[in-house]
């Protein structure tokens, strides 16, 4: 299985996670832990049957979780 190419965007804070693609409406979970401390960041797939095949033009992190608006925007 593969990615399809596209503009996403991830959101993750305690209860409170989203994802948004291509400025579609953000998918939101407000259910779920996550550890006090992310100490690294796996890029190029979601479990061990999806992989990133192409490139990354652009990646940002943001020190706060943007607002499910922000996120519908910045993937358009």
């Amino acid at each position: 299985n593969t990615v399809d190419n596209g503009k996403y965007a991830l959101a993750l804070q305690q209860d409170n996670f989203a994802v948004s693609k291509n400025g579609l409406t953000p998918l939101v979970d407000t259910n779920g832990s996550m550890t006090n401390l992310v100490d690294r960041v796996y890029i190029g797939g979601l479990g061990t049957n999806v992989q990133l095949n192409g490139t990354i033009s652009r990646l940002s992190y943001y020190t706060r979780r943007l607002t499910d608006s922000e996120l519908q925007t910045i993937t358009l």
